[in-house]
């Protein structure tokens, strides 16, 4: 981490300008292709990218590249949208997305998909509302139902990571106009009608404690780390204080911990909260750095800063389990 964190200290602050999601992600993998580790990458991802949104887009893919580590072989880089969130929800009660094996074999190309004999394959049927990345995205990790319930009576959900340009999906992106911040992220709804999954691409584990449930502390994590190294080369480039720099340093150093850290541990949660929190903090305490910062980075930051609140709910209730849990009993 040290190596690290001079590196942020001596590399260029004069970001490349970044016109389109293409040109960032080839950006992205060229300044990361040497970096082993997720939230690492996120770091430099995030310091740079040319605006907050694509520190923002650098996050949430590194915290997938991680999500996706051990699950399979060799996760590879390709620009992945996580697919939950239903017209209810993302709670496993919620998700409608339906997967189960295909019963018609008669079809040559389904028997030539299916690998070897006996392999079954897998039909997807079902809509997403929300995925970000949309019709950028190189390949979707999928929340469906196996369409029975688990021993407590809930909606067992597997997880699947398919090509984007599978037959039978259909995007549509939001309007960049109705989106309130980074506009330059594609959101979109998805619809998957009798969509071919095969059985190599079901990842193992459940849907939900293995992938879903954890996604939001990962993603707090790297995405935080992204924008705090971002705002890290808005800070050198501008001349801020060296205190204010030391600040996001420490913020740094912190999320890189947490990264390595068990993301379903009530301490991590905790201390997930604390680290949020502090960004929150550290954000309003450099308020007044940012009139030394051009007018184009100030109104991006000023619309995109909002990305520090989103899920407040979600983190609020994660940080209430967490300290129900810890708390001894009286």
């Amino acid at each position: 981490m040290d190596q690290l964190l001079e590196s942020l200290l001596t590399l260029s602050p004069l970001p490349a300008p970044l016109p389109d999601v293409d040109t960032w992600w080839s950006r992205h993998r060229e300044a990361t292709r040497d970096i082993p580790t997720p939230i690492h990458r996120a770091m430099v991802g995030g310091f740079v990218a040319d605006r907050p949104a694509y520190a923002f887009a650098a996050g949430y893919q590194e915290a997938i590249q991680c999500l996706l580590a051990g699950a399979i072989p060799d996760p590879g880089q390709a620009k992945t949208a996580l697919c939950a969130t239903e017209e209810g929800g993302n709670h496993p009660r919620a998700i409608r997305t339906h997967l189960a094996v295909d019963g018609d074999r008669d079809d040559t190309a389904d028997r030539i998909a299916s690998g070897p004999a006996g392999v079954p394959i897998y039909r997807m049927h079902g809509e997403k509302r929300w995925a970000t990345l949309g019709s950028r995205a190189e390949r979707y990790l999928v929340l469906a139902s196996a369409g029975r319930q688990d021993d407590r009576g809930r909606n067992v959900l597997t997880a699947v990571l398919i090509p984007a340009d599978r037959d039978g999906i259909a995007v549509t992106d939001a309007p960049a106009a109705e989106l309130p911040f980074v506009p330059e992220i594609a959101h979109a709804r998805l619809g998957f009608d009798n969509v071919l999954v095969k059985a190599d691409e079901i990842l193992p584990g459940d849907g939900y404690d293995r992938y879903l449930k954890p996604f939001r502390t990962i993603e707090d994590c790297h995405v935080h780390a992204a924008l705090a190294a971002w705002q890290l080369q808005v800070a050198r480039r501008a001349e801020w204080p060296e205190h204010a720099i030391e600040a996001i340093l420490a913020l740094l150093s912190g999320a890189s911990a947490l990264a390595a850290a068990d993301p379903s541990s009530p301490a991590t949660h905790l201390a997930l909260a604390g680290l949020i929190a502090r960004a929150e903090t550290l954000a309003a305490d450099h308020d007044g750095y940012w009139p030394r910062v051009d007018r184009e980075t100030r109104a991006r930051w000023k619309r995109d800063r909002a990305l520090l609140q989103v899920a407040g709910k979600a983190r609020k209730r994660r940080r209430e389990v967490a300290w129900s849990r810890l708390r001894p009993s009286r």
